[in-house]
């Protein structure tokens, strides 16, 4: 093979000089773009661009709902499920603190007095004009400090309202669901069930013509068993 020996052409060393300053430029050129603030980034943790998710509670539409935090279903409520001519409802809670579960024979639990059994209720709203068709909330909690069971199915479950000493409306009144649902209550843990209420009276058996409330002082009273709740106040316009 021959060998180029001595100086060579101009165009020679011209265009070398221009491969050694385009190559520079190309250099730079990629060195900015990679340091400029539009350049792609790549993330390989848990929390990479796009891994976004959202939830939502539940919402009531006029007739009982599931639980916020799961879906225990208790059986039967006699609260919470009177006939559609005295209110509607499946007897499901839909409000719980940590629904409870069924209870456990391998988790033994000593029965829910009522001293350590927590009944409220109220009354959405609590002014309303005669004739309206107002929520009635069952609340049923533990307020002790040890786990304990109790019956909180339909037998034991009653709301009623009073004008004065005189019952004017209960559930049980009307074809009152039947049943018992013994549920484990850890300590705090508690349940609420909704019942959306026509506004009329009720007499044991409907045997007698149901109207709306007249103008005037009501109360909403419930009880689970032999707990009472405190009555809530309730006012016809």
């Amino acid at each position: 093979m021959r060998m180029t020996v001595g100086p060579l052409p101009p165009a020679v060393y011209w265009r070398r000089r221009v491969v050694v300053l385009a190559g520079v430029a190309l250099v730079v050129v990629l060195t900015v773009w990679a340091c400029s603030p539009g350049a792609p980034k790549t993330s390989s943790g848990p929390h990479a661009a796009g891994a976004k998710h959202s939830s939502r509670p539940g919402s009531g539409s006029g007739t009982a709902t599931g639980p916020v935090t799961g879906d225990p279903s208790p059986t039967g409520s006699a609260s919470a499920s009177p006939t559609p001519t005295a209110g509607s409802g499946d007897g499901a809670p839909v409000d719980a603190s940590a629904v409870p579960p069924p209870a456990d024979d391998d988790e033994p639990a000593g029965h829910c007095s009522d001293d350590a059994l927590t009944v409220s209720v109220r009354v959405d709203p609590r002014t309303m004009p005669a004739g309206s068709t107002p929520a009635l909330y069952l609340t049923i909690g533990n307020g002790s400090r040890k786990a304990c069971t109790r019956d909180i199915g339909a037998d034991q479950q009653e709301l009623y309202v009073k004008h004065g000493d005189t019952t004017v409306w209960s559930s049980d009144y009307c074809d009152a669901n039947h049943g018992s649902d013994v549920r484990r209550f850890d300590p705090g843990v508690h349940v609420t069930y909704r019942l959306v209420w026509d506004g009329r009276t009720a007499s044991k058996g409907c045997k007698t013509a149901r109207h709306a409330l007249s103008r005037g002082s009501y109360s909403l009273d419930g009880r689970v068993g032999t707990k009472h709740a405190k009555p809530f106040p309730l006012t016809v316009t």
